[in-house]
């Protein structure tokens, strides 16, 4: 009797803690959109906790629970769309066999809330969020270059990679000269082969 109720509770605590990890990922998804459909209408500085609240249907103390600043939750906004490119190419490692695919999500999912990404560049708490991001996006870049390049070589191939793959690029492509994401993914790839390729011959 004893052990028929170990076994019994033991199984049912899995589905419990998936059924609640699935209820906290789905209440944050609806945090993170409500915060970026407010961007597209109010500033970083405009939108306020109580009003992402709101939008998102929960109260302001469990948005809280979720994100104890509001810092916490530009930063987690700052990294959504890389979220959802992710889980789009079924969450591979980023790396140059899969960069194409992993980019052409990417970009799918930044042209549908072209405002969050405009205010990244035209706002002081944007260009902070990018910065602090430039880090993590060299070390992905270094990761997947071949370890044989070396020195200022490689220093300068990761950060041309870095540029040509960032959102200024995306803006620059899709937002001002019209071009389609995925079309416009494609050409970054190709271009930051070519660049891999010339910085191994260096």
């Amino acid at each position: 009797m004893i052990r028929a109720m170990t076994v019994g509770s033991a199984s049912a605590r899995p589905e419990h803690h998936g059924a609640w990890a699935h209820h906290r990922a789905d209440v944050r998804s609806r945090i993170l959109v409500a915060y970026l459909e407010l961007l597209d209408a109010e500033s970083v500085s405009g939108v306020s906790m109580p009003a992402v609240a709101d939008r998102a249907g929960v109260s302001v103390r469990t948005l809280y629970r979720y994100f104890t600043t509001k810092d916490q939750l530009q930063q987690a906004a700052a990294s959504w769309f890389d979220d959802l490119a992710r889980d789009r190419i079924a969450g591979a490692e980023v790396d140059r066999s899969t960069m194409g695919a992993y980019r052409r999500a990417l970009w799918t999912e930044m042209a549908g809330r072209m405002s969050a990404v405009r205010l990244q560049h035209a706002t002081a708490e944007g260009r902070t969020m990018r910065t602090r991001r430039l880090d993590e996006a060299r070390e992905v870049v270094d990761a997947a270059l071949d370890p044989g390049l070396t020195g200022r070589a490689r220093a300068e191939t990761v950060d041309l990679i870095v540029a040509v793959s960032s959102s200024s690029m995306f803006l620059e492509l899709v937002d001002r000269m019209g071009h389609d994401p995925e079309r416009s993914a494609d050409l970054i790839t190709d271009l930051i082969e070519l660049v891999i390729d010339k910085g191994g011959r260096q």
